[in-house]
């Protein structure tokens, strides 16, 4: 049998209800202090190189070198002449 309850987390009555956050989270008003309450980050004025990022091989200002090939021939894929 089959019994149904006006109570519990299942009842219309807790269903029905409006979640009331006290803000709108879709809001884009970047000012709530919901949303960062530390507000927007800022950018140094003056930026300093890392040098610890320079001397690495994958920092993203390093300097690429084409790597070095064998020649081939292009047609047959055997040493060119």
């Amino acid at each position: 049998m089959n019994k149904h309850s006006d109570s519990g987390a299942n009842s219309s009555e807790h269903a029905s209800k409006a979640d009331d956050l006290g803000f709108d989270p879709d809001s884009p008003d970047l000012d709530d202090p919901q949303v960062d309450p530390t507000g927007p980050a800022k950018a140094p004025n003056q930026p300093r190189p890392d040098q610890a990022a320079r001397d690495n091989d994958y920092s993203p200002d390093f300097k690429s070198r084409p790597e070095d090939k064998p020649r081939k021939d292009a047609d047959i894929d055997t040493d060119g002449g």
